[in-house]
């Protein structure tokens, strides 16, 4: 059996619309009430004491000092925001930010730089800023984690319901073509940000967090990309920067994959947790291994009205790490 200080666990959390009253996330009439507001916070309570994680990213962070605030009176004294959302018209919120909390010391926390990636399009900005957060992980070391929430598969054009219907269904298919483009060019910068980190430090690296489509998606494929076009050899000389998603490398997994988002009865797996070849049990730089992938998606496939009513409509994925 593994001593204790060799295992870690990892996990994310789309919060969703994790916003304190008296504000409104999105539009005006879109305020939880203090009651509402305390049963969301003892859901997520409850559902971070279930998890016992050591490590845990969130997306949907409307209120990043109450949500400090909350995981600091459960052991995790060690946070991570650097972007707040936008506000207008001075409490109607959007545009939230993601975090991180800790048990493990924070040695550095800084937003992805695109300053200095190639290919960088004119004009462009993440729809919200990754967070890059080194974490000294005891036996582990020092380990790059980036909490990401890309972005969404809404359409990026605002409907008009004065115009023809045919209209509105021209304007809603663009904008849902704009939104892959968007989340596509995200997910390729935030590849070649981490490849140049990697480079440069060496450090093992996670990435967490919604990615608000299935990474074997054409718009997502530069995250698991493993060597360059009719170039097989090149696949072996980039070993070190391949990433895996943690589900598929993982020693303990559940079957069939369970789903981490539903709209109505359609459900997807949006929320992953990828990872360098360090965690890797076949790479031959590998420094730990994952023993057990996690999904918990009770709250969305058999929810208690009374505990889930203002929970998440994303399910928390975990892994449990072992160091070598």
């Amino acid at each position: 059996m593994p001593t204790p200080n060799t295992e870690f666990v990892v996990s994310t959390l789309n919060l969703f619309n994790y916003l304190a009253p008296p504000n409104a996330y999105y539009q005006l009439d879109n305020i939880y009430s203090q009651h509402e507001w305390d049963k969301k916070q003892r859901w997520l309570k409850q559902h971070i004491a279930e998890l016992n994680c050591d490590i845990i990213g969130f997306q949907e962070v409307f209120s990043p000092e109450e949500l400090k605030v909350q995981v600091s009176q459960i052991d995790y004294r060690h946070f991570a925001c650097i972007e707040r959302p936008k506000v207008e018209s001075d409490y109607i919120y959007s545009s939230p930010p993601v975090a991180l909390a800790s048990r493990f010391p924070i040695t550095q926390i800084k937003l992805v730089n695109t300053d200095k990636l190639d290919h960088f399009p004119a004009g462009f900005a993440f729809s919200r800023a990754p967070l890059h957060v080194t974490v000294d992980i005891p036996t582990l070391g020092l380990c790059d984690i980036y909490v990401v929430h890309l972005k969404s598969q809404r359409s990026s054009i605002e409907r008009q319901d004065k115009q023809p219907i045919e209209r509105q269904w021209q304007d809603e298919i663009f904008g849902q073509w704009q939104s892959s483009i968007q989340r596509g060019t995200e997910a390729r910068l935030l590849h070649q940000y981490v490849a140049q980190t990697k480079a440069e430090t060496g450090r093992p690296f996670l990435i967490m967090g919604d990615f608000n489509q299935d990474i074997r998606q054409p718009e997502l494929s530069s995250l698991l990309s493993r060597g360059m076009y009719r170039q097989p050899n090149s696949a072996e000389q980039l070993t070190l920067y391949h990433l895996y998603d943690s589900y598929e490398i993982a020693l303990s997994v559940l079957t069939p994959r369970p789903l981490t988002h539903y709209v109505a009865d359609r459900g997807s797996i949006l929320d992953y947790i990828l990872t360098s070849s360090d965690f890797n049990a076949q790479s031959a730089t590998r420094r730990a291994t994952i023993v057990r992938h996690h999904v918990n998606n009770r709250h969305l496939i058999s929810p208690t009205f009374e505990q889930d009513q203002f929970s998440s409509d994303h399910a928390s994925v975990s892994i449990t790490i072992q160091c070598d």
